[in-house]
This record gives C-alpha cells, structure tokens and sequence, in this order.
C-alpha cells in the first residue's frame, strides 16, 4: 500500500495491489477514523504544449502487379497565437 499527494492534480493517491485492497483501506478509514473516502479514476495532468514551429514529412509506396500505390502527407504544427480579450481591447479603444 502507497498514499502520495499529486502536486500537479491536488489529488491524494492511494496505490494497492487490486480493488479489494483499495476497498479494505477505505473500511478501515471509515471504521477507525470515521473518514469517509471517495473513489474516482487518478486524473492525469496534460503538459503538452506546442513551443517551437515543427514539420513532417511521410512518404509511403506500395507496389502490387499492375498497381502501383503511393501517398505523400506533409505537416506542420505551431504554437497558436494568444488569445486576446476583445472587451478589453475595445474598452481600451473607446477610452
């Protein structure tokens, strides 16, 4: 058994071997504490962000008796431009 606090999520994780050994901490919690402990799925901190321009290239050939199969892509990826608060744009125009 392992009890840490996620900094990311504020959420405190309780680990164990199965569910019922989860289920058995939270009854001694209950009876020995009177803490009542509510069980959810840990949520999981996304941290991907786009910081710099990337691109990609793939190619891809196939080839079969009288077929022949071929495709290209081509990406690009891009951090998005801040968002820009349009009240507070057209207040500062108005003034």
């Amino acid at each position: 058994m392992e009890i840490e606090k996620n900094a990311e999520t504020g959420d405190v994780l309780i680990k164990g071997l199965g569910e019922m050994h989860i289920d058995v901490i939270c009854a001694k919690l209950k009876n020995k504490f009177k803490v009542e402990a509510s069980l959810a799925d840990p949520r999981i901190p996304y941290r991907e962000t786009i910081r710099t321009m990337a691109e990609a290239e793939g190619k891809h050939k196939k080839s079969r008796p009288a077929v022949q199969v071929s495709s290209a892509l081509f990406r690009c990826a891009s951090n998005p431009p801040p968002r820009v608060n349009l009240n507070l744009l057209m207040q500062s125009s108005a003034a």
